[in-house]
């Protein structure tokens, strides 16, 4: 059996197209690596907002409760000693310029 001897440039197109090759597959393995690791983040990402979006709608309710009209005006009456304004108590600054 006889071998072949490879020459310089056989030697050399070889090692270049496995270097090619090479760089090709581990473009391609980062690729896919880089878009697996996206898809994860964006599904975090996704989880939080619904999070925060149920949290906002908890705090809206809260701020309603809050802000109800009968609450402020108990607040006012009972713990602020506030009483409703009487006709005498209103001033006009309108009516001194005339």
């Amino acid at each position: 059996m006889i071998r072949k001897k490879f020459g310089k440039k056989e030697i050399f197109l070889g090692l270049l197209i496995g270097t090619i090759v090479t760089l090709v597959l581990t473009a391609y393995i980062w690729h896919q690596a880089e878009s697996y690791r996206l898809g994860i983040t964006t599904r975090e990402m996704e989880s939080e907002v619904q999070l925060l979006k149920r949290e906002i709608q908890t705090l809206e309710v809260k701020k309603a409760q809050l802000l109800r009209l009968e609450r402020v005006k108990k607040i006012a009456e009972e713990e602020l000693n506030l009483t409703k304004v009487k006709k005498e108590q209103i001033y006009n600054t309108n009516d001194e310029k005339r």
